[in-house]
Order: structure tokens, then sequence, then C-alpha cells
């Protein structure tokens, strides 16, 4: 039988409950490592990230308004800049059509905590081409109703794309059926 696709769940510290909610969103069909499961202790943050992505077939990162940023004199809201960079070494190993980012739908006149005044979401130019997935921060602050939209949309994905081509499996199976062929061969030798 086969395993289930392995995800990994990526956030600030400040977003855990949308990466607990997205965890129960696809624990049914999937193996989910959160972020926060993921780090050994005594461990180097890297060789732990490098093990996900040996392991995981999709990722998916939350992104939420944490930090107040300056670009040209204007201040903004961003998303952390871990959990971008975590983001970007998935993408590479993964490719773009595994790696999901979940944003806020509106991005325009956030109040952050320590600002007076409300700010714009700023995303990296380079992502504002992308389709993202939104969630909807609502008023009665149901994060579940927030993100289902887009764990639909996710465990989709997942069923169309599969399980990750791995390298090492492909090039054991052709071990594998290179024994069997010669095995045959010995056969009709006899």
């Amino acid at each position: 039988m086969e395993r289930k696709p392995r995800v990994f769940i990526g956030s600030s510290a400040e977003a855990i409950h949308y990466v607990e909610v997205v965890f129960e969103g696809l624990k049914r069909d999937t193996e989910v490592t959160m972020w926060m499961n993921a780090f050994e202790e005594l461990e180097y943050t890297m060789d732990d990230l490098e093990k996900q992505l040996d392991t995981n077939d999709f990722a998916v990162f939350i992104f939420t308004p944490d930090d107040i940023i300056e670009i040209r004199n204007e201040k903004y809201l961003a998303t952390r800049d871990n959990t971008m960079f975590e983001m970007g070494l998935f993408w590479g190993r993964l490719k773009r059509g595994r790696v999901f980012y979940i944003m806020p739908n509106d991005t325009k006149g956030i109040v952050h905590k320590n600002s007076i005044e409300p700010l714009n979401y700023h995303l990296l130019s380079d992502l504002t081409g992308l389709n993202s997935l939104k969630y909807d921060i609502r008023d009665d602050k149901d994060i579940v109703q927030e993100v289902a939209g887009a764990c639909i949309k996710i465990k989709r994905k997942i069923r169309e794309k599969g399980l990750f081509p791995n390298l090492q499996n492909k090039i054991d199976d052709l071990i594998v059926q290179k024994k069997k062929v010669k095995l045959l061969l010995n056969l009709v030798h006899f």
C-alpha cells in the first residue's frame, strides 16, 4: 500500500493557531509535520530543515502580517523573513506546484499591534504574479472557516500530484529491474 503524501507546514510563531487549523484540515489525507515539531533539541535548524526537505512531498506556508518594515521611506507589514526563507528552500526542492502559501485576502489598512496607523501588507515582488491561497480575517474570529477553502484547494492539488518523484527511489527501481532482466537472461541461456 502506498503511503500518504507528507506535508510540512511553516509559519511564524505568531501564526501557530493557523498552523494547527491547517493541520486539522489536512491530517486525514496526509502525514503532516508542523514546523514547531520538526526541530530537535541541540540540533542545528538548517540540518532539521534539510531532513524535512528530503522527507516531504508538499509544503504549506502561512503568511501573516507579523513585522513592520520600511521600504523607500514607507512603512508596511510583512511576513516574517524566516518563513519566506524556508518557503524558498522548499520551492527549490519540491518546485512551485508543490509549495503553497496562504495569505490574508484583505491586505490594505491592517492595524498592527505595534503601530497606531493602519499599514498595507507587502508581498515580495517575485510572488505578486502567482495565484496565492487566501484567507479572510473574520469578525467572529473563526479561523477554521477562514482557512477551510484554502485547505480544500490544497487537498485537491495533493490528490492530483501525488507523491514527490524521489530520484533515489527511481534509481532503486531501475536496479531491481536490471537484476530481473539479468536473471531472465540467465534462465534463457540454460
